[in-house]
């Protein structure tokens, strides 16, 4: 259980680390799907298919990694 713990602190850290960052993220990366582990990207790349499978490479599981896509400043999505 501790370790599942920590898995989850780890997400929502790296969660409020992109959110943070995220005007800084989109002079680099706006339009893009990042990757985001221990509070720095480690991947970026317009298909989501492939941040999966650069991930896979890494040996790291993209189920316990935050990926977003970087709108454009003024973006609103309506869920």
């Amino acid at each position: 259980m501790n370790q599942e713990l920590q898995m989850l602190e780890s997400f929502e850290k790296d969660t409020l680390w992109l959110h943070k960052n995220l005007d800084k993220l989109r002079t680099k990366f706006e339009n893009k799907f990042v990757a985001v582990k221990n509070g720095e990207v480690i991947t970026s790349d317009n298909e989501i298919d492939k941040i999966i499978e650069q991930l896979q490479e890494k040996e790291i599981n993209p189920s316990f990694t935050v990926i977003e896509f970087i709108h454009k400043k003024g973006v609103q999505l309506i869920l």
